[in-house]
């Protein structure tokens, strides 16, 4: 683990905590973050996978593994079929890739009926967050929050994905929505939080594994 520093201190977490990271890429950033004095939205992740996650780890598991429950690339519309034919498009093959890489073979229904989904594909996807650390594990909550969806986290969490499609795929009905009656500026706001948060994940990521 390296320790952040600043003009050769050791930083701590808000628990008290060496803010300790996995290698020195990751450290080098945090450490740049303290030194611009703005906000430290990196550092806030870093704080919370040392303070948090491994007190709160359980809990942070299975409120993940309730969002498959209800997975938004699961729950297709009837109509139109240019819509229909997006989702298709888009969320079939991160539904393919999660059940090639985790043995999580996940349904899809369409409208909005509810649809049960198979014990074996919780099971699969519990094995797969329990291998995570709490940085990973960390991440993983955070996108998954941010765009409602299991498979779009975790495709962008395994690099399959990038923010940019993590963020289309997540906004795909609103997306399709804007194209026709066009985009107010309340929505446009928050697409634009949204896709800066998800960028966040992506780049945390991309750290842990420098």
């Amino acid at each position: 683990m390296f320790v952040v520093t600043v003009n050769d201190r050791p930083l701590q977490t808000p628990e008290g905590a060496p803010l300790a990271v996995p290698n020195r890429a990751l450290a080098d950033v945090l450490s740049a973050e303290w030194r611009e004095h703005g906000d430290r939205p990196l550092t806030r992740l870093a704080n919370t996978a040392i303070d948090r996650m491994p007190v709160l780890r359980l809990q942070a598991l299975e409120a993940v593994l309730v969002f498959a429950a209800t997975d938004l690339v699961c729950h297709w519309a009837d109509a139109p079929l240019l819509l229909v034919e997006r989702q298709r498009a888009t969320w079939q093959p991160l539904l393919d890739l999660v059940a090639q890489r985790h043995q999580a073979h996940l349904m899809v229904t369409a409208g909005v009926m509810p649809i049960a989904q198979p014990r074996a594909a919780f099971s699969a996807l519990r094995d797969a967050l329990k291998a995570m650390d709490s940085f990973h594990l960390t991440v993983l909550h955070e996108a998954t929050v941010l765009s409602g969806s299991l498979v779009i986290a975790l495709s962008l969490i395994e690099g399959a994905i990038d923010a940019e499609a993590a963020f289309r795929a997540a906004q795909l009905d609103a997306l399709f929505q804007a194209e026709r009656w066009g985009l107010e500026a309340e929505t446009a706001a928050r697409h634009d939080s949204l896709q800066a948060e998800l960028r966040l994940c992506a780049r945390f990521v991309t750290l842990l594994g420098a």
